[in-house]
């Protein structure tokens, strides 16, 4: 294929899939606080043993570990913005 068409199909894809696709905060953080990928996060700050426990629960029940974490006050609230900051989920915050 030449160079002249792969340029056109990227540009049609750009255009027509990925440009003035935005995120959704509400629909972002309904799938962070009720993931249960979540507790991945949580394990440095809580432990295995606590993560995993959460994470059974949130799976017998249906609620969001962030649900849990904030009933059973694992964590303050400033605790869970650190933790789910992010900069620190995605390791950016420890480059600094």
């Amino acid at each position: 294929m030449s160079t002249t068409a792969t340029r056109l199909e990227h540009d049609l894809l750009r255009v027509h899939c990925v440009e003035g696709i935005t995120a959704n905060p509400e629909v972002c953080r309904h799938y962070v606080e009720h993931s249960i990928g979540t507790v991945t996060a949580l394990n440095p700050v809580i432990g295995y043993e606590r993560a995993t426990e959460l994470a059974a629960e949130a799976m017998k029940t249906g609620r969001g570990i962030m649900e849990l974490v904030r009933e059973k006050k694992v964590l303050t609230e400033q605790q869970i913005a650190e933790v789910l900051d992010p900069l620190t989920m995605t390791g950016q915050a420890r480059r600094g």
